[in-house]
């Protein structure tokens, strides 16, 4: 395969390898340039696609890359763009951007059985996952101090008691953005909300408080871990939240969506005043499209 002129077009590839459910497109590009023996961005000069990176065809796709792709992969448009995430809505794409994408051990080992190494599948680089949506089974971390055969259940301080909670959460986000209900930007706005300073409620004592978050009000102990990587947990930030702390803050969301309305009144005294015009913009969201999660 050798680099051609900008306004060549492709030949369609004479072996396509098979794609496997919920994988990522990049993932499926990268395999084909394993295939055929050439780097990412040889594959990405010969096809034309006129990107840094194959993860950007995750993000957004043109219908000239649409059309270019399907051609030399021999395959659906339609099949093709749902592999990435393009056409999510655009506050939902935000959170499948982190730079720590999680793996589902089970997944891994059945892929590299079959002998197909560096399969990613969607669900692992979305920020609102906490399972594979392929098998079910508890996502990890690549790498980390708990060693590497640890599921997030496992390794998050919140995991044990809160699990059950998290995988409510986890529904009801995945039910609103992938076009269930017609306000995806809810249960996003709620968790920015959650993740608003907190500060003494009236008639506490002022003596021993700490800033917190107003998770830590439905979830107890949020606060102590979350201080320890505290620039990193912020409400324009959801995407990039510690998995470890993504447990909380998927739990804090389904117990929130029981009672929206009554949850964010018993929230709001707790809010700190300068934030509090932001709370108002995230609760008049959330309470307005916020439904009871839905089992998937």
């Amino acid at each position: 395969m050798t680099e051609m002129g900008r306004d060549h077009e492709p030949k369609p590839f004479p072996v396509v390898l098979e794609a496997y459910p919920d994988e990522v497109l990049s993932s499926w590009l990268r395999r084909h340039a394993a295939y055929y023996a050439v780097s990412e961005a040889a594959l990405i000069a010969w096809l034309g696609l006129r990107v840094s990176t194959l993860r950007t065809v995750d993000h957004r796709l043109s219908l000239e890359q649409v059309g270019c792709l399907s051609r030399v992969l021999r395959c659906d448009p339609t099949c093709l763009v749902g592999m990435s995430h393009a056409g999510l809505p655009a506050e939902a794409r935000l959170l499948t951007r982190q730079n720590r994408a999680l793996v589902c051990r089970s997944c891994v080992e059945q892929h590299q059985a079959a002998g197909a190494h560096g399969v990613a599948l969607k669900s692992w680089i979305e920020a609102w996952r906490i399972t594979c949506r392929l098998c079910g089974g508890p996502l990890s971390e690549r790498s980390g101090s708990h060693g590497s055969a640890l599921s997030l259940r496992e390794t998050s301080p919140f995991g044990e008691r809160w699990w059950d909670g998290a995988r409510a959460g986890e529904c009801l986000v995945e039910n609103h953005v992938t076009g269930q209900t017609s306000m995806p930007e809810a249960p996003l706005a709620l968790m920015r909300l959650l993740l608003l300073p907190s500060w003494y409620r009236p008639g506490q004592p002022f003596d021993g408080f700490y800033h917190g978050w107003l998770l830590n009000e439905l979830i107890p102990g949020f606060d102590d871990h979350a201080r320890l990587v505290k620039r990193r947990v912020n409400q324009g930030a959801i995407g990039s939240i510690p998995p470890d702390l993504r447990v909380a803050l998927l739990a804090g969301l389904s117990s929130v969506a029981a009672s929206p309305a009554s949850i964010i009144d018993y929230l709001r005294p707790a809010c700190r005043l300068i934030y509090r015009r932001h709370f108002e913009a995230f609760a008049a969201v959330a309470v307005g499209g916020i439904a009871p999660p839905i089992d998937i």
